[in-house]
């Protein structure tokens, strides 16, 4: 994978979404519980300036990458789970790209992030079909095949266990449902995947 290029997950059978997906990207087994509470904890620290960070660690291409995986994975009239949602800047990509006539369920474990969705979302519409809701990837609370579509904008990386979040996501996903994952993959270059890794880890520290 090119340094600090994205990578963009868009398949519509649930079956390739779990094998492709465990197979070939995943290389860790997630944060873990006390991890995942200290990146939570940085979150919401750097809720001031979280817009910037995504620019900052994305190389400014954060919009551009939404862009291209949402133009290639959502249609008019979906029902969409924007999993990890921060301040919701996927579903306004959707309704930016792709169509206003959908409904959104912004879906993330920061009550303070979540807060922030009305404020972004109410300036396109106030007729936008959206609800919110708080929660962890690793138990999801709705029914089996619900959504059209599933959004991941660089937010699946911090589930707390990426085995039990990718089967959760799978089962809320209708049958020929479509899984969008935005985020950035780690150089193949051992050096340079090093040199990344320090400073994603302790670039947010120093921001917040």
């Amino acid at each position: 994978m090119n340094d600090l290029f994205p990578f963009f997950i868009f398949l519509t059978q649930k079956f390739i979404i779990w094998f492709i997906y465990k197979l070939i990207i995943l290389k860790t087994n997630g944060l873990g519980k006390s991890y995942w509470k200290e990146v939570i904890e940085v979150l919401r620290n750097i809720i001031p300036v979280y817009d910037k960070v995504n620019s900052v660690i994305s190389l400014g291409k954060d919009n551009n990458f939404r862009k291209e995986g949402i133009i290639k994975g959502i249609h008019p009239h979906d029902v969409i789970l924007d999993a990890g949602s921060g301040y919701g800047n996927m579903s306004k990509t959707v309704l930016d790209v792709v169509s206003k006539d959908v409904t959104i369920i912004f879906y993330d474990p920061i009550y303070e992030m979540l807060n922030k969705v009305k404020d972004n979302i109410n300036i396109y519409s106030p007729q936008i079909n959206f609800f919110l809701c708080s929660g962890v990837f690793e138990n999801v609370p709705f029914k089996n095949n619900t959504f059209d579509a599933v959004l991941c904008g660089y937010s699946l990386r911090d589930a707390i266990e990426l085995d039990i979040a990718i089967e959760e996501l799978h089962r809320v996903l209708k049958k020929d449902g479509r899984l969008v994952i935005v985020d950035l993959g780690k150089p193949d270059n051992s050096f340079y995947r090093i040199f990344v890794a320090i400073y994603l880890k302790y670039f947010l520290s120093i921001l917040a």
